[in-house]
């Protein structure tokens, strides 16, 4: 299950930041859809938002977004071109949404060795005794 963190500088608009968050899923689960794993679904992508601080934060563009995702041998083969495509999809889609506005963004695919569950937490919380 990818997470995907994207860091934005205090002049991002909110309505960025959504489209971002609408955007992302779909491109990143196309850019990263692997044999190995079982598929890649936008079900499947946590979008994780961070809004940077102007007093504290120095160097990068106005949006960062960092990719993290499991070290797929079928993945790290191609990594720029899965990397290159989620650039243009996102150029190309926010382009439709905010035709007018322009940032400079970093984009960051992070692979490494991971391991995935799930669970309810405090069952007891979510029906009555």
């Amino acid at each position: 299950m990818p997470v995907v963190e994207v860091y934005t500088q205090e002049q991002v608009d909110d309505e960025t930041r959504k489209s971002l968050s609408v955007i992302l899923p779909k491109v990143v689960a196309n850019a990263l859809n692997c044999k190995e794993g079982g598929g890649l679904t936008e079900d499947e992508i946590c979008v994780r938002h961070r809004r940077g601080d102007f007093n504290l934060d120095r160097g990068g563009p106005p949006i960062q977004i960092m990719v993290f995702a499991h070290d797929y041998a079928e993945r790290k083969v191609n990594l720029d071109e899965r990397c290159e495509e989620i650039m243009t999809k996102l150029k190309e889609q926010l382009g439709e949404l905010e035709p007018y506005l322009e940032y400079k963004a970093f984009i960051w695919i992070i692979l490494a060795p991971t391991a995935f569950g799930n669970c309810v937490l405090f069952p007891s919380l979510l029906s009555p005794p």
